[in-house]
């Protein structure tokens, strides 16, 4: 319109994730009914021959409007908008004797199954607005505001029979729902001496709403409350070399406060294993300080290169609920570096060509403050063609094969008769988990 543009944007998701039946333990071929009749009382041993039966979904949609101002080189400029997001994940796990074993314990009458099975729904809805005021030709002001209401409801079930569970049957169900709001305010103020020349400094707070943990055995580990954080930042952008080159830098500290960190389950019934995920639980106060430099540079016909590097520092206030000192996953360093290339070979046809590199170092898995994230250097290339809309490219991640170490867990399932049978502590051994490596493949790509 004359005064203003509206956006509309909307999208739908499915996922869906089965596995009718795999020995994801290891048990189904090194147990045997003798050794479950020997060892039975062994809390360090492994139940039972079993399988994993997974049937998990979710749904998703979102849609958001938007109303922005025209830019008529006034002094004001302000977008203000709605949106909603809805998302219903389905989680189903079910643990059942291999053949032969359910019917030795159905001689003794013992044969049964352990089933989880949890519904979520979260429905979200946020107002937002951003006011933009050039005080003058140098001093430029940004505000912005956020409201966000989740409702949020877990319908939970854990039910055991048989060999699986202690009594020979028993079930815990749990429903619970919630509703978190919060305002989330924010304000920039820029000074632009010229135009090639930026300097920022920035106050935002964020909220990550609370929720439930879909699957615990701990119902205490049910729920957890929201996290809030704010953040500072100092920055400076500018345009060099005719506006070849962009650089910019900045400095941030970032507080969170009740922040969620992955705690630990315990299972009180030894004889029944379950996959899933470490419940997220409130900790203390987290801070994090870092340094962020990144470039974009326009080296010549067809040919773009961007960089980018970041240095970190994190602190805590208190210990978390699983005694560490250092969050999961926070690195000290980060590095990244890509070329992209872009050549006609016809009138029709553009080759187009990627090389890119990335690096991080230092941070933990959320395993104790003992077991460190391998560093790593990965090497990315594409090679294809675009044709109007359309572009094929064939791309390797991971061209240098690096395996790096990306988790690090207790025995579980059939792993732990090996590590007795090698002759090792199954309480101090630990399983890695590697990246995959090398990844080679196809990827199509449809402009609508």
């Amino acid at each position: 319109t004359d005064v203003g543009s509206f956006v509309a944007v909307a999208g739908w998701r499915e996922i869906k994730g089965r596995d009718p039946g795999s020995d994801w333990d290891g048990t189904a071929y090194v147990t045997s009914y003798a050794d479950f009749l020997a060892n039975r009382s062994n809390p360090l041993y492994v139940p039972s021959p079993q399988v994993l039966t997974r049937d998990d979904r979710n749904q998703s949609l979102n849609a958001e409007l938007r109303f922005l101002t025209s830019d008529s080189g006034g002094p004001l400029r302000t977008q203000v908008g709605v949106s909603y997001f809805e998302e219903k994940p389905r989680l189903f796990t079910r643990i059942t004797p291999v053949r032969s074993f359910a019917q030795l314990l159905t001689s003794i009458g013992e044969n049964g199954s352990g089933t989880r099975h949890s519904d979520l729904q979260t429905r979200s809805w946020a107002g937002f607005t951003e006011l933009i005021w050039a005080t003058s030709e140098t001093i430029e002001v940004t505000a912005d505001l956020r409201y966000t209401r989740d409702r949020k409801k877990i319908d939970t079930v854990l039910a055991a029979s048989g060999f699986y569970s202690p009594s020979g049957s028993s079930s815990i169900s749990l429903g619970e729902s919630d509703t978190f709001d919060n305002w989330s305010p924010g304000i920039t103020l820029a000074y632009k001496p010229d135009d090639t020349r930026t300097v920022y400094g920035k106050y935002v707070r964020g909220f990550r709403a609370g929720g439930f943990n879909g699957l615990v055995y701990n119902p205490a580990l049910l729920s957890y409350e929201s996290e809030e954080a704010e953040n500072y930042e100092l920055g400076f952008k500018a345009l060099l070399l005719a506006g070849r080159l962009e650089f910019g830098a900045s400095v941030f500290y970032l507080r969170i406060d009740n922040a969620l960190l992955p705690v630990s389950d315990p299972n009180p019934n030894p004889e029944d294993y379950f996959i899933a995920s470490p419940p997220l639980q409130n900790a203390a106060v987290v801070e994090t300080t870092g340094l962020e430099i990144d470039l974009a540079a326009q080296l010549g016909e067809g040919l773009s290169l961007s960089a980018s590097a970041g240095a970190y520092h994190f602190t805590q206030a208190n210990a978390t609920p699983g005694g560490f000192d250092t969050r999961p996953f926070v690195p000290d360093y980060t590095a990244s570096l890509l070329a992209d290339y872009d050549h006609p070979l016809t009138e029709a046809i553009t080759g187009i060509a990627s090389l890119g590199y990335r690096h991080r170092s230092g941070g933990r898995v959320p395993t104790g403050d003992e077991v460190k994230m391998d560093s790593y250097h990965l090497i990315d290339a594409q090679l294809g063609v675009r044709m109007g809309r359309v572009q094929v490219a064939g791309f390797v991640q991971n061209a240098l094969d690096d395996n790096y170490v990306t988790g690090n867990y207790a025995l579980g399932g059939g792993q732990v008769l090996y590590a007795i049978g090698s002759g090792l502590n199954p309480l101090s051994t630990r399983v890695l988990v590697h990246d995959p490596g090398r990844v080679f493949g196809v990827r199509l790509t449809v402009l609508l």
